[in-house]
């Protein structure tokens, strides 16, 4: 019996130690840079997905903000340590047609 309980002891310290080392996945990704977009920009009308790369030091998606007066920004964002932050976002010229 006791042995048994220490094998059920042992199974979920490895649950929760496999549930916090988990790592975030694409999607969560993608949500979190989104709404760190839509907090930092005014008058966001479209957000879309131009690029997204995942690297050793953090994720790096790049997407393309429209706003309602059809200017469009081309905004970085970098997921890095549970963290969504902008990169300094790059004007664009043209409108959408």
């Amino acid at each position: 019996m006791k042995i048994f309980l220490y094998l059920i002891g042992i199974g979920f310290a490895f649950v929760f130690s496999v549930s916090v080392n988990a790592k975030a996945s694409s999607g969560e990704i993608m949500t979190m840079c989104k709404s760190t977009v839509k907090e930092s920009i005014d008058d966001v009308a479209r957000i879309r997905t131009s690029r997204f790369k995942e690297k050793a030091s953090g994720t790096m998606i790049t997407f393309r903000v429209s706003s309602s007066n059809n200017q469009t920004k081309k905004v970085t964002c970098k997921y890095a340590n549970g963290v969504a932050t902008l990169v300094d976002p790059i004007q664009f010229a043209s409108k959408i047609q």
